[in-house]
């Protein structure tokens, strides 16, 4: 795969992210369908004026106000990508070629990404899972309206795709990447996507005001829909000023169209590359794009306790996402921007 000739040369999460991790260590001693990330998409109307599900701001943290609960649809041709577990070990996991080519085993003798809080907002996790189990410091469903974000599938093609929770796994997939590059990372789990990979705007944008609330570092967002929200631009912008990196999947539609929020001036965009550091079929490009890292065929936790292989930016971004904390680990009270300049 050729580059296209319309597609900028964006910085890979690669070589100069490891000579300057790696530098500083002496200072602290199977492939799926590539179509698309789960979207948001049919979101429910709510009363003008309702009030986020938000607690008192902790001290150093600016309270978010509820930005609305605007009535949003998403495209349909946001298809869903799948994932394969054909029998992957606890062993392919941890042996992955990105680990070497991203620098992220040499990194973890300076840096584990320790004390750092990572916000995932997604379908939620299996608890259980090897690879994921006792990493859940918090958490809120904001589907079910509970404090346990697991992954639930309910065998029902509720959005009449053809395909039966399609989501299923995600989440627990992108977690599971970030557990294995930032293994000592403490992380938020907000369910904000059903197992069709469906929520909505409004949710997204309260899971925004929890990671505030719950002193989150960095925010996940490997979701997306081809509108802008004008809530969520306005919050994002609001946690990047609070010292919050928001980190987000490009999409998987193989144009240059830009995908929310993932396009927002105040939020780290990522593109899937394959192991030839070639921009994937399947990747979202173009002017918005901040980082490229993998995102073929990798290998990451899903539910039931297995190992399974999925594509796309949503697993790009896991990987940007841990990367980001390792480095935030080093330097505790460097600003979003300063973060993602140490990582370019």
């Amino acid at each position: 795969l050729v580059p296209r000739p319309s597609q900028p040369v964006k910085p890979h999460l690669g070589t100069p992210y490891l000579l300057a991790l790696v530098a500083l260590a002496p200072l602290w001693g199977g492939c799926s369908n590539p179509v698309s990330a789960p979207r948001l998409e049919s979101a429910q109307r709510l009363e003008a004026g309702s009030a986020p599900d938000v607690l008192a701001p902790k001290e150093g943290r600016e309270a978010l106000a509820d930005q609305g609960a605007k009535a949003l649809e998403a495209p349909e041709f946001l298809g869903m990508s799948l994932s394969f577990n054909d029998g992957f070990s606890a062993e392919q996991y941890g042996g992955q070629d990105f680990l070497q080519t991203l620098g992220i085993i040499q990194a973890h003798a300076g840096a584990t990404g320790k004390g750092v809080r990572i916000a995932i907002l997604d379908t939620g996790i299996d608890p259980t899972h090897p690879a994921l189990a006792g990493r859940m410091i918090d958490g809120w469903d904001f589907i079910d309206g509970d404090a346990t974000p697991w992954e639930v599938a309910n065998g029902i093609d509720e959005d009449g795709d053809g395909r039966v929770d399609e989501g299923f796994g995600h989440g627990t997939h992108v977690a599971g990447l970030i557990a294995l590059a930032a293994p000592e990372a403490e992380l938020l789990i907000f369910r904000v996507l059903d197992s069709e990979g469906r929520g909505t705007a409004t949710m997204v944008n309260r899971a925004l005001h929890r990671a505030v609330l719950e002193d989150a570092r960095i925010v996940n967002l490997s979701l997306g829909m081809n509108q802008a929200f004008t809530p969520i631009e306005k919050s994002a912008a609001r946690l990047n000023d609070a010292g919050i990196l928001l980190v987000a999947s490009a999409g998987n539609t193989g144009t240059s169209l830009p995908q929310f929020p993932a396009a927002y001036g105040s939020v780290v965009c990522v593109a899937g590359v394959d192991a030839f550091d070639q921009v994937a079929p399947f990747s979202s490009y173009g002017p918005q794009v901040t980082f490229t890292a993998p995102g073929v065929g990798l290998v990451s936790a899903h539910p039931g306790g297995g190992y399974a292989s999925w594509s796309g930016t949503s697993f790009s971004a896991a990987l940007v996402t841990a990367a980001a904390a390792l480095v935030g680990e080093q330097h505790p009270g460097w600003q979003p921007g300063q973060l993602v300049a140490r990582l370019a």
